[in-house]
């Protein structure tokens, strides 16, 4: 039997998404770099590099994000394929044939000048976590590359130790790009902060219960026939526990208008929302989420109320990022479950 032709079509992707690459970092960075390079034989010392606005550092950075999911996608789409290679009939040399071309594939990665995808005009702190997201991207191509050397090992003399080592590899590499996705969206969340921020003239607290906030799908998945509310809103600032009184305000205003028996889902995401509805409300994901989608979840399922609710652990419980734990990446300090009495 042939190989499944999804995973050649995807291993053939990857390679010629890294050739095209190849050529695109071979140019020159955008024009509109603020970055006074040093001329050849200057010291570096002369380089110097200014801040750009918050709109400009937003188109960047989107530019920056999508290029990584790229990647991301890729390497989630391969390893989606190769295990549903699982229990078909697919010879030795087949199998050692393709994970020589994933293997070749990774090394045409780790060629990649990945580090110029940085771009410039942030803050030193920024910059470090670009640089941190590229490091370990590279990473992820050096320990996949290594893991399908063994693994090619193994296919060729049944050695237990190589596929022990393959595992261990492919281990390492998830651990690499689990950390580029959390530095990534650590990064949207603070790019998305500052950009929401006014002048102080201008800044005021909304205290009055007027909080914007859009209601995207309202559906009755609760046994006691409560309808639960999924909710969207502006990206939070997460350098302060403020957006805490904002869920609070938006809970309230929901339970006058539409009783106490109600749950709200409360998102700063779209995407992350959507998934959400689709695994838990009308079920139309028919799959569980992977790791990036997890990890989206934890940092952007802001909130979830549970109102009037006799089974909850209170009659009426408030969650903060219910997806994540306290060792979550920017989000865990506010991680809680409490009691909340809507007035």
């Amino acid at each position: 039997m042939k190989i499944n032709p999804i995973v050649l079509i995807i291993v053939v992707g990857m390679a010629l998404y890294v050739g095209f690459n190849t050529g695109e970092f071979d140019n020159e960075k955008s024009t509109n770099s603020v970055t006074t390079k040093a001329s050849k034989g200057e010291s570096n010392s002369n380089t110097k590099v200014v801040e750009v606005s918050n709109e400009v550092k937003q188109e960047r950075f989107n530019d920056f994000y999508s290029k990584i999911y790229e990647f991301v996608d890729n390497f989630e789409k391969i390893d989606s394929t190769i295990a549903q290679l699982d229990g078909k009939n697919v010879s030795r040399l087949q199998t050692y044939e393709l994970f020589k071309k994933l293997k070749d594939a990774m090394e045409e990665g780790q060629k990649l000048p990945i580090s110029r995808l940085v771009p410039e005009g942030f803050s030193p702190s920024q910059e470090e976590t670009f640089t941190a997201i590229t490091r370990e991207l590279d990473h992820t191509f050096q320990y996949r590359k290594f893991a399908y050397e063994h693994y090619m090992e193994y296919v060729d003399n049944n050695s237990i130790k190589d596929a022990d080592k393959s595992k261990e590899w492919l281990l390492s590499a998830q651990s690499s790009l689990q950390s580029v996705i959390t530095n990534l969206e650590a990064l949207k969340i603070e790019l998305n902060a500052s950009a929401e921020e006014k002048p102080p003239a201008e800044s005021k607290e909304k205290t009055d219960g007027n909080v914007e906030y859009d209601i995207v799908y309202s559906y009755k998945q609760r046994a006691d026939g409560g309808i639960s509310y999924y909710v969207l809103i502006d990206p939070v600032d997460i350098k302060s526990a403020s957006f805490n009184d904002k869920v609070k305000q938006i809970i309230e205003k929901l339970v006058e208008e539409k009783g106490k028996k109600i749950s709200v889902e409360i998102f700063d995401d779209e995407k992350a929302l959507e998934l959400t509805y689709k695994q838990y409300g009308d079920l139309s994901l028919d799959r569980p989420l992977n790791e990036s989608e997890n990890n989206l979840k934890a940092i952007h399922y802001i909130a979830a109320y549970s109102g009037d609710l006799k089974t909850g652990l209170f009659l009426n419980t408030l969650y903060y990022f219910p997806s994540a734990f306290s060792d979550t990446a920017q989000v865990g300090k506010y991680v809680e479950t409490l009691e909340f009495n809507p007035e």
